[in-house]
């Protein structure tokens, strides 16, 4: 009750005890503590370790509350509650990426969602990261090329030859994903589909 209702200074007192327990023990808990715990732990920064408790336990409670939050749109933590959901879900977790890094307004959620993508993500992926070559932040544009190098493994022809293209637009005027949007190429022009 404490932690749904109490005032800033007592659910941080109940925060800082419970960070002397092991964090998972805290997810255990049950579904009904979760949202609690979620809230007394952003207000003192420690959200992040409880999203990664929860996946490093494979928690199905806390799980199925972050799948709601993610449903509405809402991403806490953006870095670890992104890599906790594609731990969590596995491949299935694809088109939410897809999504974070096309429409997410958060500049941190859409890196990790590219970021993620060069580990869980697919073919699927291609146009939405080839898109993201474009985004307004250099560090999505450099996640962007790192993962278009890492899932193009078979592209089409169209693919490959939008993703060289954009790759090559990077070059001359973008000095953050530079480097990384040569390895891509390399990466990429290794895999030309055959003709």
């Amino acid at each position: 009750d404490v932690l749904r209702d109490g005032p800033t200074l007592q659910r941080c007192y109940v925060v800082n005890g419970a960070k002397r327990l092991h964090m998972h023990e805290i997810v255990k808990e049950g579904s009904e503590s979760i949202p609690a715990w979620m809230k007394a732990a952003n207000d003192e920064g420690e959200l992040g370790m409880l999203i990664r408790a929860a996946a490093n336990i494979k928690s199905e409670q806390a799980m199925k509350y972050l799948e709601m939050l993610d449903s509405k749109g809402e991403t806490p933590a953006p870095a670890e509650f992104i890599l906790a959901m594609c731990e969590f879900k596995g491949k299935a977790y694809e088109a939410q990426l897809i999504k974070h890094l096309r429409t997410n307004k958060s500049e941190e959620a859409r890196l990790w969602a590219a970021w993620a993508m060069a580990t869980w993500g697919s073919d699927e992926c291609v146009e939405s990261l080839i898109s993201a070559l474009t985004d307004s932040s250099a560090k999505v544009r450099q996640n962007a090329c790192y993962a278009l190098g890492q899932v193009m493994r078979s592209p089409t022809a169209t693919q490959y030859d939008r993703a060289l293209e954009a790759l090559k637009k990077l070059l001359p005027e973008d000095a953050s994903p530079n480097l990384t949007a040569h390895n891509a190429l390399s990466l990429i022009e290794a895999r030309r589909p055959r003709q």
